[in-house]
């Protein structure tokens, strides 16, 4: 009968002693294996990889586990740490994998930051003005707006003295997400005439 041996390992983070476990055996790849002296001769520093034990790797999942995690826009998260740590984190999304640079962390934290990213993105996109059009004609001058979750809004305006647009009250009435649209689908609109 043949019987699987399992070597003993040092761990890089902790010193201990250990033998892996049926997850597996888990390792850092060590960046900087060999350093340039003043002398300008290489010199071997530490082993090309360092083994790490369960109980080590278990600390550092632990240390990416999230109470809540925010959006920030198309490449930043603030994260919000079960340890009471507050981090912003950059990341790239790149067709539809979420990586980020220089931070060594597990998968679940990537795909807790895709779940964020993909809730901004789909809310983004259903605050998009999806409609506008703008009617300047003699007894009828309005805007109508309508916005891909639904909503819509129809503005009356005027002309001011100097030739800018005066609008009604419905116009200080439109949401946040609007009004940062709003003046350039206006300029849009006005070029097209």
């Amino acid at each position: 009968m043949k019987k699987r041996i399992f070597k003993s390992f040092k761990c890089g983070e902790c010193g201990e002693k250990f033998k892996p476990d049926s997850s597996g055996l888990w390792y850092i790849e060590n960046e900087q294996t060999t350093r340039v002296t003043a002398m300008a001769r290489t010199v071997k520093v530490d082993d090309p990889v360092r083994f790490v034990c369960p109980h080590c790797i278990s600390k550092w999942e632990d240390s990416w586990k999230t109470k809540s995690m925010e959006c920030l826009g198309a490449n930043a998260v603030e994260c919000k740490f079960t340890n009471g740590k507050i981090q912003t984190i950059a990341f790239q999304d790149i067709a539809g994998k979420i990586t980020i640079s220089n931070i060594d962390v597990p998968q679940f934290f990537l795909d807790d930051i895709k779940i964020a990213f993909d809730k901004w993105r789909k809310e983004r996109v259903s605050q998009e003005i999806c409609e506008f059009k703008l009617v300047d004609e003699f007894e009828d001058q309005h805007i109508y707006l309508k916005v891909n979750n639904g909503f819509e809004a129809t503005i009356r305006f005027r002309y001011g003295k100097t030739g800018q647009f005066v609008f009604d009250k419905t116009f200080d009435n439109l949401p946040v997400y609007v009004l940062q649209q709003f003046n350039v689908k206006l300029q849009e609109a006005v070029s097209r005439g």
